[in-house]
């Protein structure tokens, strides 16, 4: 559909520059011919409205004879005669317009003055609407263009997502399996309750695999979850302290964000130590910043260069997701190893 047409507003802002064009019109007859005012009116408002919808047709041939696709001077050449063949059917139009105000007394004496002016006009008229649609088609190339390539970086980051995650399983659930197969042996009971567990864990990761963002106070149980697993392992050498602020449960982050950070705060910092410690998971919320962080005891050796797939992970997803507006940093300090993620604290309102 004609895009003045398909929008009201344009629509009505195309009609109100054609009502001042009647207006212009109507003084050029008015002067030319030295006709009253209300017979200049009359002759030469309906007429250029009408001209106004005729020059829409302008959008069909510059959709049809695109820029580039014509030689230039054919391009001018062919516009001309467009431009003077509907000129000339305007004229035309016109004179039978006239010959109906005769009868009414309303007739304006179309002389040679008048024709030219009138001649003058829609040439004018229809090379200026040429040129304009040739800039709205332009224009709609340009937001396609751009609407395509914003659709072509969303498929792109979704399919990086989707990959990512798919990394993340496979590297929680191998490690988990060992631990059972250690259990087997020495604790069968314990093992049982582990796969029982982690069942239980992997359903629920499963279920917010399929969300591209989940409220932390669900990603919080679903690393407890993950914590009551690798409990049953450590036994009284893994302590847990949580601190979540009452702002910071209803923002949204990815799924499965914190749990690669508390395995490795396990696999790092907790199983290198003969008395284990403590694995602190904290979430603050500051202004517009959501604030996440574990941290693990550790021996002396740098915890840093330990590090593998799942923290690198957590950092191209939240450059994927969040840009620049995220980020995530270590620091070992005083025989403790502290991971943090700043992101975004957005909420669905939904």
């Amino acid at each position: 559909m004609h895009p003045i047409l398909s929008d009201k507003k344009r629509l009505m802002l195309y009609l109100l520059v054609w009502i001042g064009l009647s207006s212009l019109v109507t003084m050029l007859i008015r002067f030319a011919d030295e006709s009253p005012w209300i017979n200049a009116a009359t002759f030469a408002a309906p007429l250029t409205m009408m001209f106004g919808f005729v020059n829409l047709s302008a959008y069909y041939i510059c959709r049809a004879f695109p820029l580039g696709k014509l030689k230039f001077i054919y391009l001018i050449i062919l516009l001309s005669g467009v431009a003077k063949l509907t000129t000339i059917i305007w004229i035309v139009i016109a004179q039978g317009w006239n010959i109906v105000l005769q009868s009414l007394d309303l007739a304006v004496p179309l002389h040679t003055a008048a024709l030219m002016i009138l001649y003058a006009v829609g040439m004018t008229f229809y090379l200026l609407s040429l040129a304009g649609h040739y800039l709205i088609i332009t224009f709609e190339q340009a937001q396609k263009s751009e609407r395509r390539e914003f659709e072509s970086q969303i498929f792109a980051r979704e399919a990086e997502l989707r990959m990512l995650r798919a990394q993340i399983d496979p590297h929680f659930i191998f490690n988990s399996l060992n631990s059972i197969s250690a259990l087997t042996t020495n604790d069968p009971a314990g093992a049982r309750k582990m796969t029982l567990l982690l069942a239980d864990f992997l359903r629920q990761s499963l279920k917010l695999a399929h969300e591209r963002t989940i409220p932390l106070e669900e990603e919080w149980r679903l690393c407890f979850n993950f914590l009551e697993i690798e409990k049953i392992r450590f036994g009284t050498r893994l302590k847990v302290e949580s601190r979540l602020d009452d702002k910071s449960g209803r923002c949204m982050v990815p799924p499965m964000l914190l749990q690669p950070l508390v395995e490795n705060a396990l696999k790092h910092g907790i199983g290198q130590t003969i008395d284990g410690g403590t694995i602190v998971i904290e979430a603050k919320r500051h202004d517009r910043q959501l604030h996440l962080s574990v941290e693990n005891p550790v021996d002396d050796a740098p915890v840093a260069k330990k590090t593998g797939i799942g923290l690198a992970n957590i950092q191209s997803r939240l450059k994927a997701m969040y840009g620049s507006d995220a980020n995530f940093r270590s620091q070992t300090n005083d025989h403790k190893y502290r991971a943090e993620i700043i992101l975004p604290a957005e909420e669905n309102h939904g």
